[in-house]
């Protein structure tokens, strides 16, 4: 059977549009990226032992695009005695001195310094000396106050420390402690420590002159 004569050019013009369209496509396929590097922040941390610290881990990839990474990452302490890391990130304080956590994706690491330190001794009481005072009337005693912290060091307290006296018409006291006699008596002195609100106290005897 014979094309008719427009048939044939509709088709050739088809072919030579597919020909052409099959030789425009210079596509090639693009190129998947990888990670490059990771990075962990903080890099550094100081915390005291029962603290707590979230790393965070970012990666930069082969475009040069950065991303938070928060699967496929795992971590690990080079003191787990000092602290340690969760698979979260998440670091605990355990003990006094040093700890690298190294982060792991994709065969690339990071690293963060953690420091660890014991809390601050706190005050656990305070004691007043002399341990006895006997006054003469119009005579004067200064006390002094010392602290005993939790770590069982000792220091003297100097400011933060506030006096009475139970009884101020035999003996006052200073705002630095000093006790003056007035009239023959007993009355009771009480330091207070403000911030602990630790407290001692100290009979003070006065007896008149002979």
């Amino acid at each position: 059977m014979r094309i008719p004569q427009f048939r044939r050019i509709t088709v050739a013009m088809a072919a030579g549009m597919s020909v052409l369209l099959a030789g425009c496509d210079s596509s090639t396929p693009t190129a998947a990226k990888t990670l490059s590097s990771i990075t962990v922040s903080p890099a550094t941390a100081n915390l005291i032992i029962g603290g707590t610290q979230t790393l965070t881990v970012s990666g930069t990839y082969s475009d040069n695009s950065t991303a938070a990474l928060t699967s496929g990452v795992t971590f690990s302490s080079s003191a787990n005695t000092v602290a340690t890391a969760s698979t979260a990130g998440i670091v605990t304080a355990l003990a006094a001195g040093t700890a690298t956590i190294t982060a792991t994706a994709s065969g690339k690491t990071a690293t963060a310094l953690i420091t660890v330190a014991a809390p601050a001794p706190t005050l656990s009481s305070i004691a007043i000396t002399p341990a006895t005072v006997s006054l003469l009337v119009a005579g004067a005693q200064q006390l002094t106050i010392t602290g005993t912290y939790s770590d069982a060091t000792t220091g003297a307290l100097t400011t933060g420390v506030t006096f009475t006296s139970s009884t101020g018409t035999v003996a006052s006291v200073s705002t630095s402690g000093l006790v003056t006699a007035l009239a023959a008596g007993t009355t009771t002195i009480t330091a207070t420590h403000t911030a602990s609100t630790r407290t001692a106290t100290r009979l003070i005897t006065v007896t008149a002159p002979v």
